[in-house]
């Protein structure tokens, strides 16, 4: 993990060790989880902040912390790498000794180190500098201040791709990691032993692609070039050889009786994402540092595909999950959604290691950057309740639908069911969340969709199917149930006088599951998006997403006409009842 645009370890004196607030939240998340592995920091060089923690099993010793810095080095951008360890809870008494442990296992191959002894708040936190080529510690300890804010702003991101043919040929299935191997090792030898310049293609591939040397800062045009959601995209290009005698290949067929030997191709898309300081120059130290990072992704993919004989294709995927401040790049098989289903341990494992919650999916195929491609939603408004103000509910509590969705409403993508489809649109809005937020793949259902599936269920009869019949919050219910396997908990409300009396059982389910409601049903069927309630005084409001609403996709008309917005006890918006969805 080389540091691109560094100018060495600096001379932080008696400044501060830095921890960005994303860092500060897992390292307080892996205070309080399970005790196994080493907690690692990660930042870019030279800079004294910590950009994120991870934890990783290490033996004590030299090997074992290397295995554990390149693991967690290897997910990483290019331009953060392994800066520190943090402990939690040390005494006074045995502090001594672990920066022994620290002393004797980091490598020399990195210039700076440091150790944050963690203790209750940032308050009681502190930190030692060590110089990993003298193995002596700074004579006095650094203070520990966790920052008001993310450092985004000076940081661009540049984007590498490389694709690899792997052709396996082996006689037995015991020698096919032999065979893997050596494909790894040709193709390992290519980018060692290459001539490469590093080529920019202009943004939307107009106008021919120039070599890449400058930074980010002196590109011309959009100032926009080269954040995370749109890396400048670099390839890489094989510069001719010298002058040298040229030779044409020779190609030697001998065909076998021996019917034993087996071959395939495995498609391996490398793909290192790079963070670098937006004045930097891209020199020399910047390109060794991306290949070095190609010939890392060639090492690692190795336990993956041996690991999936069935899988022909596999890619690199960078995923931004929201409790982390940076990337992490994963290897994939380019699967199914049941072979994806079969991966969940991993993922569960890839959570513990990066610190994430498990109470929902950050690492599915799915999660991963587009980098400027379509939303999976185009044309339509995303989330549009957040432009919104205050509910007028004195000293309230509110809780909301966590995670973005779509707003799907009357009249969309030219379809006419107005009068009776607001029960249908109020559903696709909670599909698309499940959508957005990773819990599935599926596609959002049309109408007919629905109808059929109910049809299939044995719930409605044959006629139901082109019929502009309303659905209710049971048939909704069977509907999730049935596409995407989601369980529900239906709560009954003969009158919006009721609502209140269930206002406690209504926030808890924003605060432990998050998932929209459906309220209503037939003509009058809304989207339940949150509550602001006072356990005090028992004054509540509700906050509705009217699926009724037939013009353009405009926020400014949605706000106006109320489509969106807080609504009081008594407010025919407020009627009915409905099934709260359970993430899966």
């Amino acid at each position: 993990g080389a540091a691109m645009g560094s100018t060495g370890i600096g001379d932080h004196g008696g400044a501060p060790l830095i921890v960005e607030p994303s860092a500060w939240s897992q390292l307080e998340q892996a205070e309080d989880g399970p005790a196994e592995g080493r907690v690692f920091l990660v930042g870019a060089a030279g800079t004294g902040r910590i950009a994120g923690a991870a934890r990783v099993d290490a033996a004590d010793d030299p090997r074992g912390w290397s295995e554990a810095l390149e693991e967690v080095g290897s997910m990483v951008p290019v331009g953060l790498t392994c800066l520190g360890a943090c402990y939690f809870g040390t005494t006074e008494a045995n502090a001594a000794s672990e920066l022994d442990v620290v002393a004797r296992c980091v490598p020399k191959t990195l210039d700076e180190f440091y150790v944050l002894f963690k203790r209750e708040g940032p308050v009681g936190a502190e930190a030692r500098r060590l110089d990993p080529q003298t193995r002596r510690f700074s004579d006095a300890p650094l203070k520990v201040r966790v920052a008001d804010d993310e450092v985004e702003s000076e940081t661009g991101y540049l984007r590498i791709q490389l694709e690899q043919d792997l052709d396996l040929v082996y006689d037995e299935k015991s020698r096919r990691g032999e065979a893997l191997d050596r494909a790894l090792e040709a193709a390992a030898e290519t980018i060692e032993h290459g001539d490469f310049e590093f080529l920019r293609r202009p943004r939307g591939g107009q106008g021919q692609p120039r070599f890449f040397s400058s930074s980010l800062s002196d590109l011309p045009g959009d100032d926009a070039a080269g954040t995370l959601a749109d890396p400048v995209l670099l390839e890489l290009y094989a510069r001719s050889g010298g002058a040298g005698e040229r030779s044409a290949p020779i190609l030697r067929y001998e065909p076998t009786s021996d019917t034993g030997f087996e071959s395939e191709s495995v498609s391996l898309q490398l793909d290192v994402l790079a963070s670098v300081p937006r004045g930097a120059r891209f020199d020399e130290g910047s390109r060794a540092a991306v290949l070095a990072r190609l010939l890392s992704q060639l090492k690692r993919s190795k336990g993956e595909i041996l690991a999936r004989p069935s899988e022909r294709v596999f890619r690199y995927l960078h995923f931004h999950p929201p409790p982390l401040g940076h990337t992490v790049t994963l290897l994939y098989p380019d699967a199914s959604p049941e072979a994806e289903d079969a991966m969940a341990s991993r993922r569960r494992g890839l959570h513990a290691l990066l610190l994430l919650p498990l109470d929902r999916p950050l690492l599915r195929i799915s999660n991963a950057l587009s980098f400027g491609g379509p939303g999976r939603f185009p044309g339509k408004l995303l989330s549009v309740h957040e432009s919104l103000g205050g509910s007028g509910v004195e000293g309230g509590r509110r809780s909301m639908v966590s995670g973005p969705y779509c707003y799907f409403h009357y009249m969309q993508d030219r379809f006419d069911d107005a009068g009776w489809g607001c029960a249908y649109r109020s559903l696709q809005t909670i599909v698309s969340w499940f959508v957005l937020n990773d819990y599935t793949r599926a596609s959002v259902p049309g109408h007919r969709e629905i109808q059929e599936t109910l049809v299939g269920l044995g719930d409605k009869p044959s006629t139901f199917v082109g019929s502009k019949q309303w659905i209710g919050a049971i048939e909704i219910s069977f509907i999730l149930d049935s596409l995407l396997g989601v369980s529900s908990k239906v709560l009954t409300f003969n009158s919006g006088e009721e609502i209140p009396t269930r206002a406690r059982e209504i926030a808890r389910h924003f605060e432990t599951q998050g998932t929209p409601v459906m309220i209503g049903g037939g003509v009058l069927a809304y989207t339940l998006l949150g509550i602001d309630y006072n356990d005090q005084t028992g004054e509540c409001a509700f906050l509705i997403l009217d699926p009724h609403y037939t013009e353009d996709e405009d926020l400014g008309k949605i706000g106006a006409g109320a489509w969106c917005g807080w609504k009081r006890l008594g407010d025919q918006a407020a009627a009915g009842g409905g099934p709260f969805f359970q993430r899966p």
